[in-house]
C-alpha cells in the first residue's frame, strides 16, 4: 500500500519532471579493481536498466562503466546527474563505455522524465495488482468457505472509490474465485492470475455474490472496448482522475514478470528516490 500511496503523492509533479530528460540507469562507484581491469581512472558503472527505457532500448548493459557522454567526462555520479538536469528530451547522445574491457560508443535518444511515472505505476501494479486496480483482499476463511460450499476464494473487504475496480462493477463482499480461468486460493495465486491478466484483457473474474455465481470483466484501460495494438499492454494508472493511459511492449512485460518480488520492490524503492530527488533539484532552483 505504502507505494501506491507514494505514487499519488507525486501524481500533481508530472508537469514539471515532463521537462526533463530520462536515460533508465541507476549506477554505482566501481571499484579500483574494475577500473584497472579497464584501464579507467574514473567512471561509473550500471547497476539496474529499467526495462523498456532509452539506456535498455540502445543497448546498455549492467556492469557496463561510462566514463563520458558527448564530450564531457563522467567521472562519479555527480558528473551524470549534472549532465541529465541540462539534457533536454528527445536530445541524442554519445556514450562512451567499457564493456568487458573492451571500449564502445554508444548513440543514444533521450526521453521524456514523465516516463519514471510510467515505470513506476508497471511496477506498481505487478507488486501489488489488487491493490493497484483498487481492492483490499483477505482469504476467505475455511469455515466461510465451507459454508458457501466453495473450495477458496479472496473475499474483498474494501473497493476504492472511482478506482478501476470499482467502476467496472467489483463490490465490497465479493469473493473472487477465479480469474481467466486461473483460480485464485491466497495472495500468491491471486497475484500470479492478475499478473498473467495484464496481457489477457478485459480479465474475467469470477465472482460469488450473494449467493450467485457471476462474471465481472475487468479492462485495465477502463474500456471495454478499445482498440489496442496487439503488441502493447495498456494500463490506466491508479489515480483514475489523471486519466493517463501508458502502454508497455509485451516483452518488456515478460521481463519484469520475470523478476523476484524482491529485486521488483527495490526498482520501486529506486524509482521513487529519483523522482523525489528530481522534485527537491526543481524546487531548489
Amino acid at each position: 500500500m505504502k507505494h501506491l500511496i507514494i505514487t499519488y503523492l507525486f501524481l500533481f509533479t508530472t508537469a514539471l519532471f515532463g521537462l526533463q530528460a530520462y536515460l533508465g540507469i541507476y549506477v554505482t562507484i566501481p571499484s579500483s579493481e574494475d577500473l584497472k581491469k579497464a584501464e579507467l581512472t574514473f567512471g561509473v558503472m550500471v547497476e539496474t536498466i529499467m526495462p523498456g527505457s532509452p539506456a535498455d532500448v540502445y543497448d546498455i548493459h549492467e556492469n557496463d562503466i561510462i566514463y563520458g557522454i558527448n564530450n564531457r567526462y563522467i567521472r562519479n555520479e555527480s558528473d551524470l546527474h549534472r549532465f541529465m538536469s541540462e539534457a533536454k528530451p528527445d536530445d541524442s547522445i554519445y556514450v562512451l563505455l567499457m564493456r568487458e574491457n573492451q571500449p564502445h560508443i554508444k548513440q543514444i535518444q533521450l526521453r521524456k522524465r514523465e516516463e519514471l511515472y510510467r515505470e513506476l505505476y508497471i511496477f506498481n501494479y505487478i507488486q501489488n495488482p489488487w491493490l493497484f486496480i483498487g481492492i483490499d483482499v483477505e482469504q476467505v476463511s475455511a469455515q466461510l468457505a465451507r459454508l458457501l460450499n466453495l473450495e477458496a476464494g479472496m473475499v474483498i473487504l474494501t473497493v476504492r472509490e472511482n478506482s478501476i475496480a470499482s467502476l467496472q462493477g467489483i463490490e465490497a463482499g465479493d469473493i473472487i474465485i477465479s480469474i481467466n480461468s486461473n483460480n485464485t486460493y491466497n495472495i500468491q495465486t491471486l497475484t500470479e492470475a492478475m499478473n498473467n491478466g495484464l496481457q489477457n484483457q478485459p480479465m474475467q473474474f469470477y465472482i460469488w455474490r450473494n449467493s450467485t455465481k457471476i462474471t465481472k470483466l475487468v479492462d485495465l484501460s477502463n474500456s471495454l472496448s478499445n482498440d489496442i495494438n496487439s503488441n502493447e499492454v495498456v494500463i490506466l494508472g491508479p489515480d483514475v482522475f489523471n486519466n493517463e493511459l501508458y502502454s508497455y511492449p509485451r516483452d518488456m512485460i515478460n521481463k519484469l514478470l520475470d523478476k523476484p518480488k524482491s529485486v521488483i520492490e527495490s526498482d520501486i524503492e529506486r524509482l521513487e528516490h529519483e523522482i523525489f530527488m528530481l522534485r527537491q533539484r526543481i524546487e531548489e532552483r
